[in-house]
């Protein structure tokens, strides 16, 4: 699995609702190595002003998604 451009796109905007437009990619990366799957979940990671290492993850978009239950 990978994470594709919309979940990626859906990430960075979520890291930007939770810190502001001052997050950066860690170590020297850049933002576009900052994305993975790890224990089936799309994960971005990124730090903030501070040094912080912060993530924010969502379910991948080819993750299987649960069937309705009809009453």
């Amino acid at each position: 699995m990978t994470v594709s451009s919309d979940q990626a796109t859906r990430l960075l905007i979520k890291a930007i609702q939770a810190h502001g437009f001052s997050i950066r990619p860690c170590a020297g990366r850049k933002f576009s190595e900052c994305y993975t799957i790890a224990a089936g979940r799309a994960v971005f990671w990124y730090n903030t002003p501070d040094g912080s290492t912060h993530t924010v993850m969502e379910p991948p978009d080819d993750a299987p998604r649960p069937i309705s239950s009809v009453p």
